[in-house]
This record gives structure tokens, C-alpha cells and sequence, in this order.
């Protein structure tokens, strides 16, 4: 297992902000009210995807080209009422972790496929934005997650090789595209349960960032 680790990546929704669970209730909603119904079963499909991805998916599930803009708009709209008390919340030990990469002087780059101006939106209110060097979204690759192109550019732009990175995931396309991009890769699971391709792929799975950051002080 790779122990030299010079950088580090995080995926950013389920990993280190708590926003599955609150992403998947707007997203139900938002389906329901145009006409659709986005199960607990489906929405795992579509945890840690693309929007290119996410779209094709809900299109082969429902059989028809699915109105995914209009869908969108209508989950947009709800996510406002969900989240105007404030940031979304921050999972267990994300602050301990980021201020002990910082300690260290790992580099820190956020790998997620949300879009570029709504993963800053949501980082910069968190007040994780200035832990960052670099935040590679959804809409800066050709092809995401599983696919390795995220993290790589994630590496690239720390200057850092692919295979001295470790890589930090919460969903089962996350870890692939980390595996695939030859980082170290932990899972943190979230929503998305641990199967035995995840136990394949990943170099470790802990329940919480906490038990990350006593691995990483070992």
C-alpha cells in the first residue's frame, strides 16, 4: 500500500459536507411534482454521477427522454427552502482533518461532480473554501466519476502525481474513478453501502473522518 502521501483529494457532497441525505429529499420531491418518482434505489444510482450521467440514467430508467432541465429547476427551487436556515452541514471530523493536512502541508484539492460555480457556493458558505487549492467540478471533465479524468486533473493541478495522492470518497463511483486514476483511495461511506467491489478497490473504509485522520497520524 502506497504510504508516501504528498497530497490529498476530497470528494466534496457526502464526504465532507452532510448533504446526501438533504439532496435526496429535494430530489424526490422535485421528481414527484413532475410526475416521476425518483425511488431511494434509483437516487443511489445517481450518487456521485455527473449531470451528463444522471440524466442518461433517469432517461434508461423511466424508458423516455426524461425532462431532466425542467426537473432541475424544479429541485433548485426546492433546495432554497431546504437550506435557507443555512450551510449545509459539515460531516464528522472534516475541520480536524483539513487543519491537520494543513499542519502537514499536504495540498488539498476538492474532486466533485457538482457543477464549478455551486460546489464554490457550497464550499465558501461551509467556510471550507480557503482549505483548498484547487476544486476540479462536474463541468470541467468530459467524462466524470467513475471515470478517472476528475482526479487527475484534481492531481494535476497540485502538481502532485496521481499515485502520491490519496483520495477521500463516500460513493461507489467515486472510488472507482480514484482506484482508476492510481491514487490511494479511503472510503468514507455515507448513503451508499459498502460491497465487496468496494472492499476490493479501496485501501481502507472507515466510518467517519475521524478514524481517517488517527490512520493518517499512525
Amino acid at each position: 500500500m502506497q504510504t508516501d502521501i504528498r497530497a490529498v483529494i476530497c470528494d466534496m457532497d457526502g464526504l465532507l459536507l452532510d448533504s446526501e441525505i438533504l439532496f435526496k429529499k429535494t430530489w424526490q420531491e422535485a421528481s414527484r411534482s413532475i410526475g416521476y418518482d425518483i425511488t431511494d434505489e434509483l437516487f443511489l444510482q445517481l450518487v456521485g454521477r455527473s449531470a451528463v450521467d444522471s440524466r442518461k440514467t433517469l432517461s434508461d430508467h423511466f424508458k423516455c427522454e426524461f425532462p431532466y432541465d425542467q426537473f432541475k429547476e424544479a429541485a433548485s427551487i426546492i433546495a432554497v427552502r431546504v437550506l435557507n436556515s443555512g450551510p449545509i452541514p459539515l460531516k464528522p471530523g472534516v475541520i480536524e482533518l483539513l487543519d491537520w493536512c494543513k499542519a502537514q502541508k499536504l495540498p488539498l484539492a476538492v474532486a466533485t461532480s457538482t457543477a464549478g460555480e455551486e460546489a464554490h457556493r457550497r464550499l465558501k458558505e461551509a467556510g471550507l473554501l480557503p482549505y483548498f487549492d484547487a476544486v476540479i467540478s462536474g463541468d470541467m471533465v468530459a467524462y466524470g466519476k467513475p471515470g478517472p479524468e476528475i482526479y487527475v486533473r484534481a492531481a494535476g493541478a497540485l502538481v502532485v502525481s496521481p499515485f502520491y495522492c490519496l483520495a477521500l470518497e463516500d460513493s461507489h463511483a467515486g472510488v472507482q474513478a480514484a482506484h482508476a486514476a492510481d491514487m490511494m483511495t479511503y472510503m468514507i461511506p455515507d448513503l451508499m453501502p459498502v460491497t465487496p467491489e468496494m472492499e476490493e478497490l479501496a485501501d481502507g473504509i472507515f466510518p467517519s473522518l475521524h478514524e481517517v485522520l488517527a490512520s493518517l497520524k499512525e
